[in-house]
């Protein structure tokens, strides 16, 4: 039963993942103030929000499917050729917020892997979320300010 309950949502996953990308004006208008990192350097958790605080912002928040959906796309991108298929995510369990003190209502969990460690992970085929112990090394997503150049008003 669980089998096949995870085979239908993988598929189902799979579908709106399609459909999203055929709508890419929805996309662009979600990343429009973000720009996302893929950092291919092996970090713990920690190491990697310090290092995401130091060069950008922080490690990334996805507080929407199409926001996963683009973090998906941008990290299977950047790992095709690696072993390590997932990366850290700005979420940590301490009453699962984001790293950046927001709060998270969007959730896209694994089945059974929600409870099990504090630090989390997207994976890079097909967004979901893991969580997974803090110390292990892994790639990550770091967000930058978009910053777009202003133009003054001059009418």
């Amino acid at each position: 039963m669980l089998v096949r309950f995870w085979f239908t949502a993988h598929y189902l996953l799979l579908l709106m993942m399609m459909l999203t990308k055929m709508s890419s004006q929805c996309l662009s208008s979600v990343t429009a103030d973000h720009k996302y990192v893929v950092v291919q350097q092996q970090m713990n958790w920690t190491d990697a929000q310090t290092f995401c605080r130091k060069n950008h912002v922080d490690l990334s928040s996805i507080r929407s499917h199409q926001e996963r959906y683009s973090m998906t796309q941008q990290l299977l991108s950047s790992v095709a050729n690696t072993i390590e298929k997932d990366a850290w995510i700005g979420l940590y369990r301490d009453k699962w917020e984001w790293s950046d003190g927001k709060e998270q209502p969007y959730r896209q969990w694994s089945i059974l892997s929600h409870s099990l460690s504090n630090c989390i992970t997207i994976g890079s085929h097909t967004g979901i979320w893991s969580s997974k112990p803090c110390e292990e090394k892994r790639s990550f997503l770091c967000y930058s300010q978009n910053l777009q150049p202003h133009s003054p008003d001059v009418s």
